[in-house]
């Protein structure tokens, strides 16, 4: 692993410490809430797929 490599580790480790990914695997459906932004407006848009 080179200097950048580790050093992006690191960082990804630090992100990811207070974040729970839940477990999934191919073949499961996965649903995604994006929070989308609109002038002053805020709302949810829900996708649903299979992995």
């Amino acid at each position: 692993m080179n200097i950048v490599e580790s050093l992006e580790a690191k960082h990804i480790e630090e992100l990811m410490k207070d974040k729970k990914i839940p477990e999934f695997r191919s073949g499961d459906t996965v649903k995604v809430n994006v929070r989308i932004k609109e002038g002053q407006r805020e709302r949810l848009q829900a996708y649903e797929e299979f992995v």
